[in-house]
């Protein structure tokens, strides 16, 4: 499957030809760089600043909810970025990832949300960064394979992030902004769960409402799907995808 997206931002105006992103895809050029998307992606424009948004986050705030149901979620964002500055990332469920170019390209902002269900992978080197949703549409980055993601794929069953199979590689992790500035890139967390060891809540009312809890959110999901298709249950004979899949049947 190709990349949905892909960019290049160099803090020069030097940007190598033969790194060029997204070959078929949609593409915005800056003095910096250039983003290159799927045709279909919600991608807005505001004074030089270019949103692409994907997924769908569920904003807290009502006008930006409702700018997002009128206007796509890149709007929103772009909204939230300017007037709320981060309580829009921290405020924000569901299931998203976010690309923010600003500045002409001297300025970038990638995020992915809590649970990093939607990758956004990058290589930062040089006063350069190169991103796509995949790490191996990642623009000029090489291939070679990282040995530790060998040793982490056999032992855990899996590439835990920021680590991706190849070196120089990273997918952000989940709840994490990676901003970039005129060649320098900042990785922070923008959301961290809380537990409240203190709390003793009611069995049987907490119970019921972690049944609503997955029921109402298989249920979205199931009205949302995934790319307009719909969405189905992977059995691996567990209790978790036994209750999604005995919700779904609901």
């Amino acid at each position: 499957m190709p990349e949905r997206f892909s960019g290049l931002l160099h803090s020069s105006f030097d940007v190598p030809a033969k790194a060029a992103p997204g070959a078929g895809l949609a593409r915005i050029d800056f003095a910096h760089g250039c983003l290159a998307h799927r045709s279909e992606l919600n991608v807005f424009h505001e004074n030089g600043d270019v949103c692409l948004g994907l997924g769908t986050p569920r904003f807290d705030d009502h006008a930006l909810q409702e700018l997002s149901e009128q206007r796509g979620a890149a709007a929103a964002w772009m909204r939230g970025r300017h007037g709320r500055g981060g309580a829009a990332r921290r405020r924000v469920k569901g299931r998203f990832s976010v690309v923010l170019v600003r500045d002409n390209g001297n300025e970038a902002w990638l995020a992915t949300d809590r649970f990093g269900t939607w990758p956004v992978c990058y290589s930062s080197a040089d006063g350069s960064l190169a991103f796509s949703d995949r790490a191996d549409t990642v623009p000029g980055a090489k291939r070679a394979i990282s040995p530790q993601a060998v040793f982490n794929y056999l032992f855990f069953h899996m590439i835990p992030a920021p680590v991706t199979i190849f070196e120089g590689v990273s997918r952000l992790p989940a709840g994490h902004l990676l901003k970039w500035t005129r060649g320098q890139a900042e990785c922070t967390r923008w959301w961290q769960p809380v537990f409240d060891e203190g709390a003793r809540p009611d069995l049987a009312e907490s119970r019921q409402r972690f049944l609503q809890i997955i029921e109402d959110d298989v249920r979205r999901e199931a009205e949302i799907g995934v790319d307009g298709v719909q969405v189905g249950a992977f059995l691996s004979g567990g209790t978790d995808s036994s209750t999604v899949s005995g919700m779904l049947g609901k």
